[in-house]
């Protein structure tokens, strides 16, 4: 012994140059070679299994094939047993069709749901694979499959909310439905830009922690190209709801387009959102401090009347591009004082009990997750492409997204699970050993410096889930 440490683990280290990323690293190899193997092996036991209780008049043994598939701790090679079906004529893997596996696909379902939360996450298609490779287990995407599954995925999840809508079928009732609209600009292909409309819809907030809070029932709707927005919007939202009996609260900024939301339904508020609105007023104002806290006041106060004799105060002293933003504000607001007036204040009038309801923003804070990933600089989207990143980046923010990734696996043709083999309770016993071997399991304790029993753990299944 030297200090605590054995002579063969010190002969370990100075192998290693006492260096921890060199043992890390052997260490994380030896992980994934050892994953690999032990995966292999059960696809191999499992073929075994699935050959011993087939329908052998049905089922006729013809050949062992071998198959590669890149999963997320590298590439595996393992064999599995090829059958003529005797009923249908056709040439079959049993194995492939109990497990789901895609007949040409060489990437594991997680892979794909990796590529497609990196697609969403990170800035490009590109950086997206450069991602799954920089993972350094041998696997690899190229930046065109992982968009044609983030493409696929985003698809997938527009037409789940749609489903969603018709199981609802237009009955289910709130006191208040709160819709809040924005957009933003972005480039499209040809050297075109266009406008990505859409509106977060929600039934109001639920407490997560002490000062976190989630919207209730969130959706999240991308009218397509050449749809009137409200039309579409209110479409949607009406296949879901009977808003009979209930007040639709609309927010957003000054933008025409959003105000006209009003007229789609039958009991609809509209209010300015307070973010862009305090900032408007404290852009063209705080060259007049006193007048500033007037206008900031009095849109805390509810009080349209006192805004207005604020703006009216502040023209005279404002430069010329103040002067005729606070004029147009000025005008907005006299066509339309209501909308400056808080929706809490407005349904307080109603006598509705407003426990629970908080300040409106939610598409603000949309339109910077949206925005951050589709208007990267000199990016041009196909009209297809942008509207299915959008769905894709909103199912990454409820949390679905992954599972659509599920969904989408099976909507683009691959086989059901095998529903004709009888199969055991357990197909495989709780505790099981694979055959794997590395040369660091065969040095020894003392000479690999314990590694070897690591390794024997982990083959064998029976590795402390403290270590894990």
């Amino acid at each position: 012994m030297e200090g605590g440490i054995t002579r063969p683990m010190c002969k370990f280290l100075d192998a290693l140059q006492n260096s921890f990323s060199a043992l890390e690293k052997i260490v994380w190899e030896s992980l994934v070679a050892t994953h690999q193997e032990m995966l292999s092996e059960l696809l191999s036991q499992l073929d075994e299994e699935l050959k011993e209780q087939r329908d052998k008049a049905r089922y006729v043994l013809k050949d062992m094939k071998t198959r590669e598939i890149a999963t997320r701790v590298g590439p595996i090679r393992f064999k599995r047993s090829y059958y003529r079906d005797t009923e249908t004529n056709e040439w079959v893997f049993l194995l492939d069709e109990h497990l789901g596996l895609e007949a040409r696909s060489r990437t594991s379902e997680l892979v794909r749901e990796d590529a497609v939360t990196a697609a969403v996450s990170g800035k490009s298609y590109r950086e997206a694979a450069a991602e799954i490779e920089r993972q350094n287990t041998g696997v690899s995407a190229s930046h065109e499959s992982i968009r044609q599954w983030t493409i696929n995925t985003g698809e997938v999840l527009e037409q789940q909310a749609r489903l969603e809508a018709q199981k609802l079928n237009g009955k289910k009732q709130v006191p208040v439905l709160f819709i809040e609209a924005d957009g933003f600009w972005v480039s499209i292909q040809k050297g075109k830009r266009q406008e990505l409309r859409f509106a977060v819809v929600h039934e109001g907030w639920e407490a997560r922690g002490r000062k976190e809070y989630a919207l209730i029932n969130r959706q999240d709707i991308f009218p397509p190209t050449g749809k009137d927005f409200w039309e579409y919007v209110s479409a949607v939202v009406e296949s879901r709801y009977d808003l009979s009996q209930s007040f639709v609260v609309i927010n957003g900024d000054r933008a025409a387009w959003i105000g006209k939301g009003t007229e789609w339904f039958l009991n609809a508020l509209y209010q300015v959102d307070r973010f862009h609105l305090l900032r408007e007023i404290r852009q063209n104002l705080r060259q007049q401090p006193e007048l500033l806290k007037e206008a900031q006041a009095a849109v805390y106060a509810d009080d349209p009347s006192a805004l207005l004799e604020t703006l009216v105060k502040a023209i005279p002293g404002a430069g010329l591009k103040q002067r005729e933003q606070i004029q147009r504000l000025h005008k907005d607001i006299t066509s339309r004082p209501d909308m400056v007036e808080s929706y809490q204040s407005r349904l307080r009038k109603h006598g509705l009990e407003l426990e629970g309801y908080r300040g409106m923003g939610s598409a603000e804070a949309s339109v910077a997750r949206f925005s951050g990933r589709l208007r990267r600089l000199g990016r041009s989207w196909s009209k297809r492409g942008i509207m299915a990143m959008a769905h894709a980046i909103s199912g990454q923010g409820q949390g679905i997204l992954r599972h659509a990734v599920t969904i989408m696996e099976q909507q683009l043709g691959l086989r059901e699970l095998a529903k004709h083999v009888k199969q055991k309770t357990e197909i495989l016993p709780e505790s099981y050993g694979f055959n794997c071997s590395l040369p660091i399991m065969n040095s020894g304790r003392g000479a690999s410096g314990g590694l070897s029993r690591l390794m024997h753990n982990i083959s064998r299944g029976s590795l402390n889930p403290r270590f894990i």
